[in-house]
């Protein structure tokens, strides 16, 4: 899976999904509807999960899970609505970015591979992706195929710079 993709849809995305949303109840910034009627107590503990830079997607997902599973049935109703429409979202943009990375030329894929594996990889801290990337495009020296890697990708990831030394680098899609 894709770890900005799950990250926009479910944390920020997610946000405009809820179920039976009320007109004086408002989310709270930088958390999805899901936990709008959550007790405070796991408002926070959502929080506290993106405290960590060196979280990882596949923590964020189980923490989550054990945060949601605690919750009223309400609260664990629109959790399943959130995550089974970033699921479908996610489903059709892999395919697009699939058919996109079947379409770059042989000198560009490998490139493109690596850098869609580091979004796939559940165990990566998301604080280490940017420079991972980085990385990855400092290796390449064609500017015409840094462009077409570029153009693949939905996001503008390839411009992203590593963070310099004791510089922790914060992901756009957590909430602060």
């Amino acid at each position: 899976m894709f770890k900005f993709t799950i990250l926009l849809l479910l944390v920020v995305g997610a946000t405009n999904v809820s179920s039976q949303e009320s007109a004086t109840s408002l989310p709270i910034p930088g958390q999805p509807n899901f936990l709008q009627h959550a007790t405070d107590e796991a408002k926070e503990q959502f929080q506290q999960i993106f405290a960590n830079p060196d979280v990882t997607l596949g923590e964020i997902k189980q923490k989550t899970e054990d945060i949601v599973n605690g919750q009223s049935d309400e609260v664990k109703n629109a959790y399943n609505e959130a995550k089974a429409k970033t699921e479908e979202m996610e489903a059709e943009f892999k395919a697009n970015l699939t058919a996109k990375g079947d379409a770059l030329s042989e000198e560009a894929k490998p490139y493109f591979i690596q850098i869609r594996d580091v979004f796939e990889n559940m165990d990566e801290p998301l604080s280490h992706i940017p420079g991972d990337i980085s990385r990855i495009v400092s290796q390449v020296t064609d500017p015409s195929i840094k462009a077409e890697i570029a153009a693949a990708f939905p996001v503008g990831i390839i411009t992203q710079n590593e963070p310099t030394s004791g510089q922790v680098a914060q992901d756009p899609l957590i909430p602060n």
